[in-house]
Order: C-alpha cells, then sequence, then structure tokens
C-alpha cells in the first residue's frame, strides 16, 4: 500500500496491490552433489528452478526471504531486473550454490546468500560467489550492500558488521542475529532526521561505520496533524516474523502501534520490526511513539530509502 501525497495535504490516494501468486516446488530435488570444480555465472533459468528447490532443504526459511523457495517466483524476479542472481555450476551444469541480490528501493543494495548445497568443507565457493556479486554491484548506482539475514557460510570478513537483530521463535527462545554491511562507493555524508531520544544511538551507530551524517532534531511544530495513522504490515508466517512501516502520520500513531503489537503478538509473531525513513521529518518524529510502545533501536540502513531507514525491534531494549 502506498499514497501519492504527503501527510497534511487534503487529498491522498491510496493504492493497494496484491503479489502474485506462485506455486510451491513440484517433487523433490535430486541430491546436491559436491562440485570438485566449478564456475560463477549469471544464473539461467535451470540453475533457478534447482536452487528455488535446494533452498528449504538446505536451509531454515529465516535465512532466506520469502517467495525466493519458490521457482517461478525467483525466475520472474530476475527476468525483470529486480533481482540478480549467480550460480556456481561444473562443467556440465550440477548446481553447487547461489547468491541473489537486489537494488530495489534507495541506494543500499541487499544480499541474499550465499546459499551452499551439500558442498565439501574449505570450499571457496562462498567467498567467490560474493566477489562475484560485489564485483557487479560495484559497478552499479549503490553506496553499499548489506546482509541483514546471512547463513552460517557468509564470509565474514568481506563485511564490516552493521548490527543484530534478537531472532526468535513463538516458544519465547532468542538468539543474536548479526547484520553486516560493506560500502561500496563513496559515501559523500546525508542530513537526516531524528526524534531527541535517538540522537544518541544514531551518533553513536554512524561514528562506528565512519558516515558523515548531520543529525536534524525534530521537534512539534504546532502543524495540523491528521487525526489517524497508517501502518503497512508485512508478515512473514514461516519465520514467526512481521515488519511495520509508517504510510501515513496521525495522532493515534502511538494507540496504533500498540494495536498492531497486541494483534501481531497474539499471531504469534515473536519478531516485530519498525522501519522509518530518517529522510522523512515525520517518520523520523514516531521515534518517540516507537519507544513508548516497546521498540527499541538496533540498526541503521544507510541511503535505505528517502534518506537512512532506522529499525527498531519490539522487546530489544
Amino acid at each position: 500500500m502506498s499514497t501519492a501525497s504527503t501527510p497534511g495535504m487534503a487529498l491522498a490516494r491510496l493504492v493497494l496491490s496484491k503479489d502474485k501468486g506462485y506455486p510451491p516446488a513440484q517433487g523433490a530435488p535430486p541430491p546436491a552433489e559436491p562440485l570438485a570444480a566449478f564456475r560463477v555465472e549469471g544464473a539461467p533459468a535451470e540453475a533457478l528452478i534447482l536452487a528455488a528447490r535446494y533452498l528449504p532443504v538446505h536451509y531454515a526459511a529465516e535465512f532466506y526471504p520469502a517467495g525466493l523457495e519458490r521457482p517461478g517466483r525467483l525466475m520472474d524476479m530476475v527476468a525483470s531486473g529486480e533481482y540478480g542472481a549467480l550460480a556456481a555450476r561444473d562443467e556440465v551444469d550440477r548446481l553447487g550454490g547461489l547468491l541473489v541480490y537486489n537494488l530495489a528501493g534507495g541506494r543500499t543494495a541487499s544480499l541474499y546468500g550465499p546459499y551452499l548445497f551439500n558442498q565439501p568443507p574449505g570450499s571457496d565457493m562462498a567467498a567467490q560467489l560474493v566477489e562475484a556479486a560485489l564485483g557487479s554491484l560495484g559497478k552499479s548506482e549503490a553506496l553499499g550492500v548489506v546482509c541483514l539475514a546471512p547463513p552460517p557460510e557468509l564470509p565474514a570478513a568481506y563485511f564490516e558488521p552493521l548490527g543484530y537483530f534478537y531472532a526468535g521463535d513463538p516458544t519465547g527462545e532468542r538468539r543474536r542475529q548479526p547484520c553486516y554491511y560493506r560500502q561500496l562507493n563513496e559515501d559523500l555524508g546525508a542530513a537526516v532526521w531524528a526524534h531527541p531520544a535517538l540522537v544518541d544511538f544514531l551518533r553513536g551507530f554512524y561514528r562506528g561505520l565512519a558516515l558523515a551524517r548531520q543529525i536534524n532534531h525534530t521537534h512539534p511544530e504546532g502543524q495540523r496533524r491528521p487525526a489517524h495513522s497508517v501502518l503497512a504490515t508485512e508478515l512473514n508466517r514461516a519465520t514467526a516474523s512481521a515488519v511495520l512501516r509508517p504510510m501515513w502520520d496521525g495522532q493515534d500513531a502511538l494507540q496504533n502501534l500498540a494495536q498492531h503489537v497486541k494483534l501481531l503478538s497474539s499471531e504469534g509473531v515473536a519478531n516485530l520490526l519498525c522501519e522509518i525513513d530518517l529522510g522523512l521529518a515525520w517518520q523520523a518524529e514516531l521515534g518517540g511513539d516507537l519507544l513508548a510502545a516497546g521498540f527499541g533501536p538496533r540498526l541503521v540502513l544507510p541511503h535505505g530509502g528517502r534518506g537512512d531507514l532506522l529499525i527498531l525491534q519490539h522487546g530489544a531494549q
């Protein structure tokens, strides 16, 4: 759902969209075989079909975005240019690994993988997939790349620690999920907005990544504020997770957040995040309501939206 105007305007257009449905992978794939030698290349359709079938066999759902395990969706996303995909295959086209990346919004790319399918310990397949992806993204307009759900095979030496989330399940068990960042091109700095209660966190975060940012404080300025707010929700039942995104400001923002937390918790959501765009003063001002609703700041995605994206997690103070 999206709005065609900004808060405070008299008229707005709300757009609802529904993703196309794709069937799950059909049939069990043949066992993946260790590859003695391989090449890394742009993934053809045949490699994407096999990779989508292998993913749920070799990895828990928390390590890949929802839909990546559906062959038709993965092929369509790559064909449309929204995703880039690299495959590691041998001379007879047996598949050993996959890496997917995208630059859907902002100037920061997202990386998923590398996913290795039954490859021997000590294989440099993961490193070669990452190097190929970084080489491709380095020629794009992306300023950086993030990996928010890295599988165990990610070669962390290629990245800087970005922070972590608390990953949990409905039973209440929680663990730290590390996140990583790599700067690809020069970051000349930016101006961001922040609720005063979040300024210290942001200063420390930017200092840690050596990113130049002018932090402007938000304050109520007496402007007209609509009565009701709108939040979009992205729900992933396979990982008991959800992401909230403000779409429209409103005086009931805190109440709306509390109602979403209550409803999603009753639905078994154990990992609840909220993204706010620090390039938009009205979204940054919602940081105070998010803190009051039980959210805590976790990390920032540089240039992830109109400005940087601040990600907060419920219950992670």
